[in-house]
This record gives C-alpha cells, structure tokens and sequence, in this order.
C-alpha cells in the first residue's frame, strides 16, 4: 500500500510540474484563444471564415479525434506508467526507487517545451504539433518497453518531456482555433471526459496487464501500436476552418 501511494503522489507532483508551465511568463498568449498572434499569422487567419462549430459537427470532422484519442492515450499513459513507475523499475532489474529521479528532468523538459511550442503554434500548423507530440509518445513508450540502464531511460524522458509540454498546448488552443469559442464548452468538454475517462482507466489497465503476463511490456507495446496507428492519421488533421 506504501508504494501505491508514494506512486500516487508522485503522479500528482508530476502533473503539477507540468500545469506550472501554464503559468509561467509566455504561455498566456498561447492559451487564449483571442490573443494576440504574430502580424504574419493574423493576415494569414482573416482570410479564413471563421465558422463556429457545434459539438455534432465538430464529431464528425477526422481532426476531432485524431487530437481527443491523442491527448487521451497520453492521458493514459501518463497516468499508468506514473502510478506503476516503481513497480516498472523493479521489474527491469533496478532499484524501484530510482523510478522517482525521472520526473524532475522530464518536468523540466515540459516546462521548455511548452514555452517555445506556444511560440511554435503561432506559426505552423497544430497538426505538425500533434505529429512530434505522438513521436514523442512513441519514443517514450519505447524506452518503457526496452527499459535498462542509459539509453532507454534517456528516450522515456526526453519523449516524456517533449509530449508533456505538447500535451497542455495543444489541450489549450486546438478547440478554438479548429472549431471556434461559441461551443467551446462542448466540444472541450467532450475531450476532456475521453481525458478523465482514459487517465482513470490508466492504472488499473496496467495493473491487469501485469498480473497476466507478470510484466507492463504488453500494455506499453498496445500503447506504442496506438501512437503509431494515430500518427498514420494526424497528417489529416487539417484545420476545418479552411476546408471550403
């Protein structure tokens, strides 16, 4: 009960490092939908009509799940491999302790990422954005299910880090931007129930995945065939404000 708890704790800091970024000087102008852009991309988003979805028609654009279903599996994953980051440790043949010493770098990396993605979003399309965050998913989930000293832990906390910081961005702006702010409440609520839903169901996924195969590796690999499955679609995620 113990390390169930420590691993619940940590799992709270490590989201709270990562909503601190969301606070930090830069970020408001990426969260706001209404903010002020860069004088090359308000010229460039005048010209587009801007069409305010509701919540149906939102559902039955390809752009609407490709980022729900990702921002979900990170939920997911996050949350899984967090609560059981001890456990996953331990498992690989080292100290489950030093499961813990991976947060602090990955925050930091997320706290970076998110203030030069917000820079980012202002001037490349979101769905360049959703690519390298499921990239990023990839090369953490990889170096969870190759897990040993040295290069393996370097991937699950660089692709951490990176997919973090992507993670709060794209949450923030992709709704407005995509679908307009007269249904925001809809539509973001619907991603986030898929969020809550998946970030609930994280752990006890795992924890089920490890008491039939005494290992978290299927569950990672599952994880790993989903990011590359939702990758092969983010390419379509076009913005729909610009579709006709």
């Amino acid at each position: 009960m113990g390390r169930h708890l420590a691993a619940a704790r940590t799992a709270a800091d490590a989201f709270l490092f990562t909503a601190a970024a969301h606070f930090l000087p830069g970020f408001p102008r990426t969260a706001r939908p209404d903010s002020r852009w860069s004088k090359t991309n308000v010229r460039r988003t005048e010209r587009i009509p801007r069409r305010q979805f509701t919540l149906p028609e939102a559902r039955r654009t390809l752009s609407f799940w490709a980022f729900t279903l990702t921002l979900s599996l990170q939920a997911l994953v996050i949350t899984a491999n967090t609560f059981h980051v001890e456990s996953i440790f331990s498992l690989a043949g080292m100290d489950g302790s030093k499961g813990f010493a991976i947060f602090p770098p990955i925050a930091c990396i997320s706290i970076a990422v998110t203030l030069f993605g917000g820079w980012l979003s202002d001037r490349i399309e979101l769905r360049w954005l959703l690519m390298i965050m499921l990239a990023a998913m990839g090369i953490n989930l990889f170096g969870f299910f190759l897990l040993t000293p040295g290069w393996p832990i370097a991937c699950l906390i660089l692709g951490g880090g990176i997919a973090n910081g992507l993670f709060g961005i794209l949450m923030s702006v992709t709704w407005p931007r995509y679908f307009g702010r007269e249904h925001l409440g809809a539509i973001s609520g619907l991603c986030m129930t898929f969020m809550v839903i998946a970030s609930a169901l994280g752990p006890a996924v795992y924890g089920g995945v490890l008491r039939l195969s005494s290992h978290y590796a299927p569950a990672n690999l599952a994880c790993f065939a989903a990011t590359l499955a939702l990758l092969s679609i983010a390419i379509q995620a076009k913005n729909p404000q610009k579709k006709g």
